[in-house]
């Protein structure tokens, strides 16, 4: 992994981490114009493309060409901890979330309406909970009955649903 000097706290625990957890094959990690570190690994599948961890002031994001997500200060509770331990939980968060998506533990979705044109809806979700939703989910209930199909993908390629 390439050398890059922190210039925030995040970046400061991330850098130290990723270097001991992340694959460091292929990856590339670049200082942007808007002052953000980005490491960015090749998917082997061609729907995600790439995953990028943006590594910002306040957060870090992960993208890839379906979707993104955030992981910020409110998931683990904005006033109960303080600055530097916000910090530690995004860092160690964004790490895990990375290698849960190159586990394949976590999928990226798309829907689709009846004539199978691409809807603005993505997300992320883990692979066990989109393979087998909950009988009682309600999103899932009326996005079939609306003719909305779902479509998911995995850090390797494209995953169905079994057959009920």
């Amino acid at each position: 992994m390439q050398a890059l000097e922190p210039t925030n706290r995040i970046e400061q625990l991330f850098i130290p981490a990723a270097a001991i957890f992340l694959p460091a094959r292929e990856v590339e990690i670049i200082r942007l114009n808007n002052g953000a570190l980005r490491y960015s690994w090749q998917s082997p599948c061609s729907a995600l493309e790439r995953l990028n961890a943006h590594i910002l002031e306040s957060e870090i994001m992960l993208s890839t060409k379906i979707s993104h997500t955030h992981i910020e200060g409110w998931r683990f509770g904005q006033g109960e901890l303080n600055e530097d331990q916000r910090a530690v939980r995004i860092a160690v968060g964004a790490i895990k979330e990375i290698l849960e998506i190159m586990d394949g533990d976590l999928v990226f979705t798309k829907d689709y309406d009846s004539a199978g044109n691409e809807l603005t809806s993505s997300g992320m979700s883990p692979r066990n909970v989109w393979l087998y939703p909950p009988s009682d989910m309600s999103s899932h209930k009326s996005h079939t009955a609306n003719g909305v199909t779902e479509r998911a993908w995995d850090w390797f390629g494209e995953v169905t649903r079994p057959k009920a």
